[in-house]
């Protein structure tokens, strides 16, 4: 694993994350000072009815109305670590260096849609770099908020399901005086996510995500002779999410 590219990347990350709460903090301000101000003019014969606690409660309520209509698109950025299962039927001797390394770095980019306050849609973009082999996945994905499991004014956990398409590449030949017909090939998949994420402000979150993959990626050398496959993928990765 290049520990270069991880440092960039958590700079990266770093970068993004206080570049994103200093563009929505002087929002999150106003939008603060707004609520105050509406919480002052209340009907005195209402202040009798309505304790100070159900006054802010009933204005968060209308202010988390109001930013989920107008925040209903968002984008996110993880970055993570990745593992997949390899089984062959090659002799040890006779494979390449780094061929069996089933863990590599894992990053994803992803645009979304809000359909309701629980569930959402994503499309994303996934990187996977493992020993002389990468694994690119374009996919959709279906969530649900789930409730009780984490979930407070600030927190909520999702589950989604997973479909989309796999492109694996070899680097350089997996094996020693191999034959190979291509160094890439296409194959779909589905798979499960679950994550947790703490809300920073109405437009800015951190995510922790798991992926659960069920890949087939099967990789025949010498006239079918020699067999690879890579399968079950799964990654864990931390990122961010701004919704707009």
């Amino acid at each position: 694993m290049n520990i270069n590219l991880i440092y960039k990347t958590i700079v990266y990350l770093l970068f993004l994350c206080t570049f994103l709460y200093s563009m929505t903090l002087k929002e999150f301000c106003a939008l603060k000072d707004n609520r105050l101000s509406k919480q002052c003019i209340v009907k005195p014969t209402q202040i009798n009815k309505m304790s100070k606690k159900e006054i802010k409660k009933s204005s968060i309520v209308q202010e988390d109305k109001k930013s989920f209509s107008k925040t209903r698109f968002f984008l996110s950025a993880n970055f993570g670590t990745s593992q997949i299962d390899i089984s062959n039927n090659i002799p040890n001797d006779q494979l390449n260096d780094n061929i069996l390394d089933n863990k590599g770095s894992f990053y994803n980019l992803g645009f979304g849609y809000l359909y309701n306050e629980d569930l959402f849609t994503t499309l994303d973009y996934s990187l996977s770099k493992y020993g002389i082999f990468n694994i690119n996945n374009f996919s959709s994905s279906f969530n649900y908020k789930l409730k009780g499991i984490f979930s407070d004014k600030t927190y909520y956990t999702y589950l989604g399901g997973v479909l989309g398409l796999s492109k694996f590449r070899f680097s350089k030949k997996p094996i020693h005086n191999s034959i190979m017909k291509t160094s890439s090939i296409v194959e779909p998949f589905y798979g499960l996510k679950f994550g947790l994420v703490k809300q920073i402000n109405y437009r800015l979150y951190i995510i922790v995500n798991y992926d659960y993959l069920l890949t087939n990626h099967k990789i025949y050398l010498n006239q079918g002779i020699s067999k690879i496959e890579y399968t079950n993928q799964n990654s864990i990765s931390l990122g961010v999410h701004y919704a707009f």
